[in-house]
Order: structure tokens, then C-alpha cells, then sequence
């Protein structure tokens, strides 16, 4: 049996606290709920080319999340592929395909986490301007640094 659930480490725990608006009392986070902040994570992990293996495993958002959107599952397919470059991973009726999928994004997600922890809590600066050099800094080389402006238009819509 596949597993149905992606999971997150107990070291980053506190992360999801902080930047998830579901973990939240108040709509202080900066992510609308775990699996968007899991997802960006991951694009940093890979976009870093590094994976980081869960040594303690704590949260865990259900796969049922992912499936509401098939971006969601065609983004994992795609960070998977690119990682193996191998097309049968993109199958989803392969409970082993499933199981080494979602490892893989884990991992990537793990990675992405480590590198938001670096970047949006140092100095006592503003998350909200950290993160947005931190886009900034992953976008690719020809976009890079072209108008700031619109992304800040887009971190006042969150």
C-alpha cells in the first residue's frame, strides 16, 4: 500500500507554526495553509539542487490535500522526474512510483525549509521583505531582479 501522506520534520514544526495561516490564531502567516508553504519549500529545495532527509518525521499533511488540484500532483511529478529522470515515477497506480515520489519531495521540501529558516528569520528585518528577496534571489538568472515591484504587489495580496 502506497503511502497517503506527505510528512514533515519535527525540527521545522515550528516553520508551519509561524508562516502557515491554518497553524495560526490570527492571519499573521504568511502561506494560507501547510501544503502551500510545503509546495514552495520544495521548489527551494530543488531550485538548490539538495535534498534533506527526515530524521524525525512529525507533521503530516494528507495526500487527499495535494489531490483537491492536479497542479498540485503535476508539480510533485515534475520535481520527482526532474530528481530521477525517469518517466515511470510519474505513475500514480505504482504504489512503489507513489511511496519514492513522495520521499523525494519530502526531502526537497526539507531542504527548501532550511533555506526559508536562513533567510526570512535573520536580522530583525521584516519577514515579508526577506521572502521577497528570497524570490528575488530564486528567481531564474533572465527574470532576476527585473521588478521587484510586482512582487511586492503580490506579497500585498497575501
Amino acid at each position: 500500500m502506497a503511502i497517503d501522506r506527505v510528512f514533515t520534520s519535527k525540527e521545522k514544526s515550528d516553520l508551519f507554526m509561524k508562516l502557515s495561516k491554518t497553524k495560526q490564531k490570527t492571519q499573521d502567516g504568511i502561506f494560507d495553509n501547510n501544503k502551500d508553504l510545503f509546495l514552495f519549500a520544495a521548489s527551494l529545495g530543488y531550485k538548490d539542487k539538495k535534498r534533506r532527509p527526515l530524521l524525525k518525521r512529525d507533521g503530516e499533511i494528507p495526500l487527499s490535500v495535494f489531490q483537491k488540484s492536479r497542479n498540485n500532483l503535476d508539480f510533485i511529478d515534475l520535481i520527482a522526474l526532474g530528481d530521477t529522470k525517469d518517466v515511470y515515477i510519474l505513475d500514480w497506480d505504482d504504489d512503489e512510483m507513489v511511496d519514492k515520489k513522495l520521499i523525494i519531495i519530502e526531502e526537497y521540501a526539507n531542504r527548501g525549509l532550511e533555506i526559508i529558516e536562513e533567510k526570512l528569520f535573520k536580522n530583525n528585518t521584516s519577514i515579508y521583505d526577506n521572502l521577497l528577496q528570497l524570490i528575488n534571489t530564486h528567481l531564474s538568472g533572465d527574470n532576476r531582479g527585473q521588478d521587484i515591484g510586482k512582487l511586492e504587489n503580490l506579497v500585498n495580496l497575501i
